[in-house]
């Protein structure tokens, strides 16, 4: 099995996307911001052969192109491909005293 950074590329989790795409479907079609339980921030990615990292927000708008999406726990900010928002991880940048 191939090993990515983000955690929700190449592995089970891509059922998930599957889920939520099923649970957003109809009038709201948003792509939650926080995974639930805890609230930590989510990160989305799309398929369509660039792999753009997408804040909720433009994930929402590229909704049919999203293939994949992880929990963002520690590291430094993304940077959304989209909007050029910092997503912040959960409990921040270990690298950083």
């Amino acid at each position: 099995m191939t090993t990515s950074y983000f955690a929700g590329t190449i592995n089970p989790k891509l059922e998930s996307v599957t889920y939520l795409k099923r649970w957003g479907r109809g009038s709201r079609r948003m792509l939650s911001a926080f995974a639930w339980p805890g609230g930590y921030p989510l990160v989305y990615m799309t398929g369509n052969h660039d792999f753009a990292t997408l804040c909720p927000s433009c994930a929402t708008k590229e909704y049919d192109n999203i293939e994949a999406f992880h929990v963002y726990y520690e590291g430094p900010p993304i940077i959304c491909d989209e909007c050029y928002t910092e997503i912040e991880s959960a409990y921040g940048d270990p690298d950083t005293e």
